[in-house]
Order: C-alpha cells, then sequence, then structure tokens
C-alpha cells in the first residue's frame, strides 16, 4: 500500500517537473525565486532602509532591495514612497547597480524552495514522510519521490538538486523559514 501511494508520488511529481516548460516556468526562474529567498527579500521584517542606503555601493543590497519591490508589486503590496520612487528610477536606468566586487554572483547556498513545497504537497496528499532517516531499508519518503521523478525526467528538463539528501536539506530548510506558502512559480 506504501509502495503504491509512492508510485503515484513520483508520477506526480513526473508529471509536475515534466510540466514546467510547458508552464513558461525555467530553470532561471527557479534560481530567481532561491536567490530572492536566500537574499531575505520575502521576510516580513525585510530591513529596505539599511539596504536602500547600502544599494549604492553594495551589489548584494541592490539585487535585495530590487526583488524586494518586485515581490510586493507581484503580491500587490503598497511600496513606500521611497521604494516606489527608487525601483521607478532603476527601470529608467537612473540609478544603476554598483560594480560585483566578486566576478560570479554571490548566491550562497540555495535551497529551492519549489521542490520543497513539491515534497510537502506530496507528503500530505500521499501520506508519505517528508524525509527519513538517510540509513532507512525503505525509502518511500516525499523526498525519495521526488528525487525519482526528478531523476526520471529528460536530462534537458532535470533540476537540481535530485540527491535526496541535497532535497532533504532544501526541505528542512524550506521548513525553517516558513515558505511552503510563499512560492511565486505555481
Amino acid at each position: 500500500m506504501k509502495k503504491e501511494r509512492f508510485d503515484q508520488a513520483v508520477q506526480e511529481a513526473y508529471d509536475y517537473l515534466y510540466s514546467l516548460p510547458e508552464r513558461e516556468i525555467t530553470r532561471r526562474d527557479i534560481e530567481s525565486v532561491s536567490r530572492s529567498e536566500m537574499l531575505g527579500v520575502f521576510e516580513v521584517d525585510y530591513d529596505w532602509h539599511t539596504n536602500l542606503e547600502n544599494s549604492k555601493v553594495d551589489y548584494d543590497s541592490f539585487d535585495s532591495l530590487k526583488r524586494h519591490c518586485a515581490y510586493k508589486i507581484r503580491t500587490n503590496q503598497q511600496l513606500h514612497r521611497r521604494l516606489s520612487d527608487w525601483i521607478a528610477k532603476v527601470l529608467e536606468e537612473r540609478v544603476l547597480p554598483p560594480k560585483r566586487e566578486e566576478k560570479s554572483k554571490k548566491t550562497g547556498k540555495k535551497h529551492d524552495h519549489l521542490l520543497a513545497s513539491l515534497i510537502m504537497r506530496l507528503s500530505i496528499k500521499y501520506g508519505l514522510k517528508p524525509t527519513r532517516n538517510q540509513e532507512a531499508k525503505l525509502k518511500l519518503s516525499a523526498c525519495d519521490a521526488v528525487s525519482c521523478a526528478i531523476n526520471k525526467l529528460p536530462h534537458d528538463r532535470r533540476l537540481k538538486p535530485s540527491s535526496f539528501p541535497r532535497l532533504a536539506e532544501a526541505f528542512r530548510h524550506a521548513e525553517k523559514v516558513g515558505h511552503f506558502s510563499d512560492l511565486f512559480l505555481s
């Protein structure tokens, strides 16, 4: 019975992940949401005042503030007048981002909330534990289902992370910060 629910969960995950390109959700979209989360732009106590001041000299502050404004606009939340003015100037290219000190994009550790949300949904719908003990004999958690689904996808549609340990880590992080309801790509 549990194996049957697990197989159904794998199929649902596969169908969902396979459909992302048809729904115009790209890897870049997923990475963008991950970066926004890493920068804390979805947090209720996001410190836009400090980031606005730092945005003149710090690329991550600029990027964080830009993403925070996009989040507020996308979710129909009121922007403070100073933020509205700032983002308008960014759009008009009257305010430009500062140069990055590092050549590569600073991303920190990515935690993929799209996959973590999928794990949560499968866990609830199919009565699977979200994760399991790493050494468990039965590998029938929702993380395992998502891992199986990702690895069954055609190579050009595969997402990362795809391994059980990385998916479990992403799930635990998303659970810790409470982002299961804050996914903007569904």
